[in-house]
């Protein structure tokens, strides 16, 4: 599983940036410490530790990518 920071799109795939597309991917790449990456087909956001505090609560475990599982 990788442990790079995930992202969230508009539709709330969470993906890590190996999965998240070309789009993406080339978003990362240009600026990799952005919070915000608007892409062609998604806006993606980091899942930062608020977000995964929630989600903690709610399904009792870590978010991961959806992909990698």
């Amino acid at each position: 599983m990788n442990t790079d920071p995930l992202y969230i799109n508009d539709n709330g795939m969470i993906c890590c940036i190996d999965h998240g597309g070309c789009y993406l991917q080339s978003e990362y790449q240009h600026a990799p410490d952005r919070h915000t990456y608007r892409t062609p087909l998604d806006t993606w956001e980091k899942v930062d530790d608020e977000f995964t505090a929630l989600w903690v609560e709610e399904m009792g475990t870590m978010p991961t990518c959806e992909l990698c599982r």
